[in-house]
């Protein structure tokens, strides 16, 4: 006969698949920085922005947050998915030469997320269902605080209805 404790949690890995990652928003999850630059195209100065990795770079850990949208007997409902602390990884880059048509890519991100800590009276991990996405998105700025509302990472649709993607520090 084995046993088994499953009453303490262990944290586990979260995968994002994105509309788009904004520079503002990597530099965040990553410990980078955007930095600008300039190159001369036909005699005239065009300006660029863009992220440089050294490989010596932390993770800060970040809150995360999203809505997704669920519909039961013919009733939708917006269900907040909370993970108060995780910390990602560079994403997996891929691209393809162009062809007769464009074929886009979305980044996928990959965190850890960090399970029970201190004495396991603050939920790592949490789920809440409003009637409305804007008392969702309330709920979230109520536990992130008034950060969620200045970063806003992500925005997109999804196969199940709108997300938002918040990064809390």
């Amino acid at each position: 006969m084995g046993e088994n404790d499953s009453s303490g949690a262990s944290g586990g890995t979260l995968n994002l698949t994105l509309d788009r990652l904004t520079l503002e928003a990597a530099a965040e999850l990553y410990g980078l920085q955007v930095v600008e630059t300039q190159v001369m195209v036909g005699g005239e100065p065009v300006k660029g922005q863009g992220l440089r990795y050294t490989g010596m770079e932390q993770s800060a850990p970040v809150g995360v947050a999203f809505i997704r949208m669920n519909q039961e007997d013919g009733v939708r409902k917006h269900e907040v998915v909370l993970y108060r602390r995780a910390t990602f990884s560079m994403p997996a880059e891929s691209a393809q030469t162009m062809g007769e048509s464009i074929e886009w890519k979305t980044p996928e991100i990959s965190g850890s997320v960090m399970g029970m800590e201190g004495d396991g009276t603050t939920p790592w991990y949490e789920t809440m269902v409003f009637p409305t996405q804007a008392a969702a998105i309330a709920y979230v700025e109520c536990v992130f605080g008034i950060l969620a509302e200045k970063l806003t990472a992500v925005v997109g649709q999804g196969a199940a209805g709108y997300a938002q993607v918040e990064v809390a520090v």
